[in-house]
């Protein structure tokens, strides 16, 4: 008898099923809005909601697993807030990637560790499959998660700096990514390149400039935003 059957009619299996998926929507929806609405709460509630359906995944393995070309493995959907909040946090631009990766790299670990035991605990047929998707939602929720909260917990203005544009380049793909080249600036010490958007791509030109703000991050890891910068206006 699983743990389900012995916990009675509470714990039905469907309900945990559907539940979680519900979950998994909801932390989706809350990880996109911290697009539309760059703020604590819309983060908090993001970082709050995407580790709920991971963890009751793992509590009860055998009841997400599905068939594909007739191997079993365990459903993934459990990390999509995750997944979407590694889309934020590959999209934000900072100065050093070494404390995300550390903390990403820890909770991938610490995910597929936990992942492997529940699997044991529950006899999943399959406890690879559990402790690979778990160490990936895992790495997905470190970086993605860090980055959020760097970001959108950060009350400060920024200190704003300028740099020249020396060259532009794009490369076409699955999808299409506008590269500016930058001089040196701020604590910038050598010429880098950073992606933007197809309106600031076509915005200027090589041997312009554009403005950068410069913050220094919630959990002090520093993040900068690129804009053209204002015309100058007339004496």
């Amino acid at each position: 008898m699983s743990i389900v059957e012995d916990a009675g009619p509470s714990l039905d299996p469907r309900t945990i099923r559907w539940g979680t998926y519900a979950l998994s929507a909801l932390a989706v929806v809350a990880a996109g809005a911290t697009w539309l609405d760059p703020g604590p709460w819309t983060a908090a509630a993001a970082l709050l909601l995407a580790p709920i359906p991971v963890a009751i995944t793992l509590a009860w393995p055998q009841l997400f697993l599905v068939t594909t070309r007739g191997r079993r493995s365990l459903n993934p959907i459990a990390g999509a807030g995750a997944l979407v909040l590694l889309v934020a946090g590959v999209e934000t631009d900072f100065i050093g990637l070494e404390t995300q990766i550390i903390v990403a790299a820890v909770l991938a670990l610490a995910c597929g560790g936990i992942g492997w035991q529940m699997a044991q605990r529950a006899q999943s047929p399959v406890p690879i499959s559990v402790a690979i998707t778990a160490l990936a939602i895992g790495g997905f929720y470190g970086y993605g998660g860090f980055a959020v909260a760097d970001v959108h917990f950060d009350p400060s203005p920024g200190a704003a700096y300028r740099a020249a544009v020396t060259d532009k380049t794009v490369s076409h793909g699955r999808s299409t990514t506008y590269s500016l080249e930058l001089a040196a600036w701020g604590p910038v010490a050598a010429p880098s390149s950073v992606e933007v958007q197809e309106d600031l791509y076509n915005a200027v030109q090589q041997g312009d400039q554009v403005c950068l703000t410069l913050h220094p991050g919630a959990l002090r890891t520093p993040w900068f935003t690129v804009a053209p910068c204002p015309a100058a206006t007339p004496a």
